[in-house]
């Protein structure tokens, strides 16, 4: 313990003029563990940030990788959405007249849904989900096209050519949400690449958002 004296005497260090102050030993120790404490909880806090900011990085890439490399696969797709679009809504079919016809217009109504597309949907998980919902939601789309393609198909015969029309309108609803799905694709691929031209020529720059069918 400094004495008295050794306090009124000056120089003095920093450890000498603390203990001279016992009040202030006590004060400056419970700085010194709250800013420890402070320590404690930033540095793990900072590590994980940077941590996770770089695995959001690495998912953001896999998720850009992964969409440039499906551009091969699905641009011919939405042309081929935009052409079964054009002639539902241009060129609307006459009613079959028998059996054969009615099973080849619905064979040529489906959708052929690029394997690539499809067998990248189960590691689009843990993308990013800007770039890879829209791919989702095309390849689901077109899924429940051709399912529906598949419902009527196989309706009794009593059924087929009564309700004609109103299978009509469903298939074109559904192919109008295939057609809105594929611009979400398409905006993604402009954003980055500049490919306005490229979607006006595939026929898809009119199309709006598809609006819930109203059964009359």
């Amino acid at each position: 313990m400094v004495g008295w004296q050794a306090c009124a005497s000056a120089p003095v260090d920093w450890m000498q003029w603390i203990e001279c102050r016992p009040g202030t030993a006590a004060w400056v120790q419970a700085v010194f563990s709250i800013i420890g404490i402070f320590v404690a909880i930033a540095v793990p806090f900072f590590i994980w940030r940077i941590e996770n900011r770089q695995r959001a990085i690495d998912r953001f890439r896999r998720s850009e990788n992964l969409l440039h490399s499906l551009t091969g696969d699905v641009l011919p797709f939405f042309a081929e959405v935009a052409i079964l679009r054009q002639s539902l809504r241009d060129d609307p079919p006459d009613t079959p007249r028998d059996e054969s016809e009615w099973y080849r217009w619905f064979a040529g109504a489906a959708l052929n849904i690029p394997k690539p597309l499809e067998n990248a949907m189960p590691l689009t998980h843990d993308m990013e989900r800007r770039l890879v919902d829209p791919l989702r939601d095309v390849c689901s789309a077109a899924k429940t096209h051709n399912a529906y393609l598949w419902l009527f198909r196989g309706t009794s015969r009593e059924c087929r050519f009564d309700d004609w029309a109103e299978i009509q309108v469903r298939i074109r609803d559904n192919v109008e949400l295939v057609a809105f799905c594929a611009t979400k694709v398409m905006a993604l691929y402009s954003e980055g690449n500049a490919l306005k031209e490229m979607i006006a020529s595939a026929g898809l720059d009119d199309v709006k958002e598809p609006q819930p069918h109203t059964a009359s």
